[in-house]
């Protein structure tokens, strides 16, 4: 199968437009007065992540992100001061801990996402069910691929 460069190109300065522009502060900062937090956007992540896989080890949560296990703990020790995260002992192994979202955390990952819904709302208020429904469906699927290519060894 031939790839068209062209499309490439477009997908590669979209991709460059729309992560840049989504990582500004000025962003994160707007979501952060539309849910009246103050969470870091690295924190963000952290939590967001424990929120959609679950518990887990700091150092799998570290692997799972793809992140140095000192970056991570800084976070989970802010998140754990926030009561948004917990540690428990692991059943498997006393020396460790399992970490996991708390309620607090779980209304506050809410919030978040709900702010965030009504921002893409407004964004593609004028974007047909079908477009919506292909952007979905091809975002998911480069989102499937991106975790298979960066978890496949060199």
């Amino acid at each position: 199968m031939s790839i068209d460069t062209d499309a490439l190109t477009q997908i590669e300065q979209a991709l460059t437009t729309l992560l840049g522009r989504g990582n500004l502060p000025r962003m994160h900062e707007r979501l952060m007065q539309a849910t009246g937090m103050n969470l870091e956007r690295a924190a963000y992540v952290v939590v967001s992540r424990l929120g959609d896989v679950g518990a887990m080890r700091l150092s799998d949560l570290a692997a799972n992100l793809g992140l140095d296990i000192s970056t991570v703990s800084r976070h989970v020790a802010q998140l754990e001061r926030d009561g948004l995260v917990d540690r428990r002992p692991d059943p498997t192994d006393g020396r460790s801990t399992i970490l996991d979202v708390t309620s607090k955390g779980e209304e506050a990952l809410e919030r978040v996402r709900q702010a965030r819904r009504i921002g893409l709302a407004k964004l593609l208020n004028d974007w047909s069910a079908d477009d919506l429904g292909d952007l979905a469906g091809s975002l998911e699927r480069l989102a499937s691929d991106v975790i298979r290519f960066t978890a496949q060894r060199s």
